[in-house]
């Protein structure tokens, strides 16, 4: 257990949510640091013995509640750390892909996802009659739980899609995807300016909208007009993902003509927080924040922080 536990970052006054809790055998552990635990299991009498035994912990709360469902509501950007341990395995993988889509909801910015599995095997040696267990590779969940959120059958919208870098990996598997790589059937190709008002894609036909060093060609009043529009094309629940350089350039090499703006993060984050979209029944939305990241391989060989990742969600106000 201690093992385990030292890999999670420092949780000092953290709210951590506890997803298939058990009986407690981590839950007592977590709330000794943490300032709330939310500690969750689908099975009355598991969840009731892990309270008789960690019920003296002030800071704790039992919630029996089915991961699967979603009739479970946790308040979105409430939590610093999911934690569970053996959970996944249980579901089946349209499952899992469902609950990391929520769990993105609930995560705070700079929040941690901490999951433990068995993969590839069982690990005793004893054989099960009935085994609902399902021992997957683990590249299936640092798939799943990358930077995007599941792409299976989904449309994207993919801009400043360039010679087709990010494409052909979108196109494995999303649904549909307006960009460029032509042996992938699913994909269709646009010549047009995203600035212009002569590009035209359909209200609410978008899941992710994916973007790679493209905001930071476009001026201020550019970023903001786009914004806009991406939000008519997105549907409700649907993803708004983009990677721009900030502050500075990269490289080490001065540019005699650089067309691009080196904005601060925030520029970015409050074009998209501030901007909100109604329809024509009178609801509105809004994007919340749900990620913001530095690329690690920067920040490790280039020594700065400048490549920010950012995914915003489409919600109704």
């Amino acid at each position: 257990m201690v093992s385990i536990l030292s890999l999670l970052p420092p949780l000092h006054g953290k709210s951590v949510l506890e997803l298939g809790a058990g009986i407690g055998r981590f839950t007592g552990e977590l709330a000794k640091d943490a300032g709330q635990v939310i500690a969750v299991d689908f099975i009355d009498s598991v969840i009731k013995r892990n309270e008789s035994t960690n019920g003296h912990f002030k800071n704790v709360n039992f919630m029996c509640a089915d991961v699967t469902s979603p009739n479970m509501q946790i308040q979105p950007e409430s939590v610093d750390l999911i934690f569970s341990n053996w959970l996944l395995m249980y579901l089946s993988d349209k499952e899992v892909e469902n609950l990391v889509e929520r769990m993105m909801k609930w995560l705070k910015v700079d929040g941690f996802i901490f999951f433990r599995e068995s993969c590839f095997h069982q690990s005793g040696d004893c054989k099960r009659r009935n085994n609902p267990t399902h021992y997957r590779e683990p590249r299936f969940y640092t798939k799943i739980l990358s930077l995007l959120p599941p792409l299976h059958g989904k449309s994207v919208l993919e801009l400043g899609a360039g010679i087709g870098r990010f494409t052909g990996e979108l196109a494995k598997d999303a649904g549909q995807n307006e960009s460029t790589n032509g042996h992938f059937k699913n994909v269709s190709f646009m010549c047009a300016h995203v600035t212009s008002p002569n590009m035209q894609i359909q209200p609410e036909s978008v899941d992710l909208i994916f973007s790679n060093w493209l905001l930071m060609y476009l001026s201020d009043k550019e970023v903001e007009n786009l914004v806009e529009r991406m939000m008519k094309w997105l549907k409700v629940d649907g993803f708004i993902f983009f990677r721009e350089s900030c502050f500075h350039q990269s490289g080490d090499c001065k540019r005699r003509n650089n067309p691009t703006h080196y904005r601060e993060p925030r520029f970015y984050t409050k074009a998209f927080k501030d901007c909100h979209a109604h329809d024509g029944f009178g609801t509105s939305f809004e994007l919340s924040l749900i990620s913001f990241k530095c690329i690690t391989a920067y920040v490790r060989s280039k020594k700065n922080q400048n490549q920010a990742n950012t995914l915003f969600f489409l919600t109704v106000l």
